[in-house]
């Protein structure tokens, strides 16, 4: 696979470090994560950036102030947030959306899916050792 880099942004360490460790073993390069709107806007701006994996609510911001940022270059994104749907602010609804804690297969997959890299099944990944089955993020 040719280099894919994946831009986390996510504000709680632990969990962005879970994710880095996922994407990592899944072959994809990390850029980040960024804790901040402030800090992945700066990352958006000077880094290659296949696809993005975003919490929504970053302290007093949201992620969602990335998001024309993102369009303008292209790079399609994932929300990864502990909203509940009723929590999810209504102009983000239609935007592809997993809940925490994630399943390793499951964020996997939707990056790939976002980046159209379609491997052989996550059932053969998991059994090569390439994807971890239930790792939860916390």
């Amino acid at each position: 696979m040719t280099e894919c880099r994946i831009l986390i942004v996510e504000d709680e360490w632990l969990v962005a470090e879970e994710h880095r460790t996922i994407l990592e073993e899944a072959g994809f390069a990390i850029v980040g994560p960024a804790p901040s709107v402030a800090r992945a806007k700066k990352l958006i701006e000077s880094e290659a950036i296949s696809a993005a994996v975003l919490d929504i609510g970053l302290g007093s911001e949201t992620s969602a102030a990335l998001i024309p940022l993102l369009a303008e270059r292209g790079i399609p994104f994932v929300f990864v947030s502990g909203y509940t749907a009723s929590d999810v602010p209504e102009d983000l609804r239609h935007h592809k959306m997993l809940s925490k804690p994630v399943w390793a297969a499951a964020l996997v997959e939707a990056v790939r899916n976002m980046l159209g890299v379609q491997p052989t099944s996550l059932a053969e990944q998991q059994d090569s050792g390439a994807v971890p089955t239930q790792r939860e993020a916390r």
